[in-house]
């Protein structure tokens, strides 16, 4: 699968919490790269392997965050320039409705919207 990157876009991920719905808690990620398939991402904590988040992304060219769920499926530690520890995360998707596919696809075909391809 094609991965690209998205201009001006911001990245949330939530676990379930209890029942799906008290102490969630909401981690906010750098996105890296996107595909039909799955997220990479930068986390300034780590999150946990094998676990489902709901994922909420939110791209300029839409007034809604496009909604999906995913796993945790790999993740290495590194440390920036000024020694700050974080994590390069990939997600792969788990369930999205089909209107989620599609406006991804539609990002990934809009140069307006996209950053440089990568593998």
């Amino acid at each position: 699968n094609t991965r690209f990157q998205i201009l001006n876009c911001r990245l949330q991920v939530k676990t379930k919490g209890i029942l799906g719905r008290f102490r969630k808690k909401t981690h906010h990620l750098s996105l890296i790269n996107l595909s039909t398939t799955g997220i990479q991402a930068i986390s300034s904590e780590p999150l946990h392997n094998k676990k489902e988040y709901e994922i909420a992304l939110r791209a300029s060219a839409y007034p809604k965050p496009i909604i999906a769920k995913g796993r945790v499926i790999w993740q290495l530690p590194y440390k920036t320039s000024n020694q700050k520890q974080c994590y390069r995360i990939g997600l792969e998707f788990t369930y999205f409705k089909q209107h989620t596919i599609n406006r991804i696809v539609y990002l990934e075909r809009n140069p307006h919207l996209r950053g440089i391809k990568t593998n």
